[in-house]
């Protein structure tokens, strides 16, 4: 059984997984996230959790249509990847890191994308 995690569609050790103290979603939240859930290796009501996804990301301004369309291809592979047929995926989208500090969201313009799998215990 195997931790996979990704990070801008990049497969990544776990142990070397890190996001910048940068990053809007360290700062300030400012990110949306999805917890599914496989069963026999396949996720459970995957079309539902990417649909609320982007629901939340659309709520908060989170531009998300590029990282949607990698997600669907993505997170299968990943899950393949762990050989984990009982797992929590838990994808998460922030703004990512902003040009400067501060609170307007317009100062990131590149959203961080990432994904971990870990099997049940």
């Amino acid at each position: 059984m195997t931790a996979i995690v990704m990070i801008d569609g990049q497969l990544v050790p776990q142990e070397r997984a890190t996001v910048s103290v940068f990053d809007r979603g360290f700062l300030y939240g400012d990110s949306v996230f999805e917890t599914l859930r496989t069963y026999g290796g396949k996720p459970f009501a995957f079309a539902r959790h990417m649909a609320r996804l982007e629901q939340s990301a659309e709520r908060v301004f989170l531009p998300i249509t590029n990282e949607l369309e990698l997600l669907t291809s993505e997170i299968p592979s990943a899950i393949r990847q762990a050989n984990n047929p009982e797992s929590y995926i838990r994808v998460m989208l922030t703004r990512g890191v902003g040009a400067s500090l501060g609170l307007d969201p317009a100062i990131a313009t590149h959203p961080l994308l990432s994904e971990s799998i870990r099997a049940l215990l």
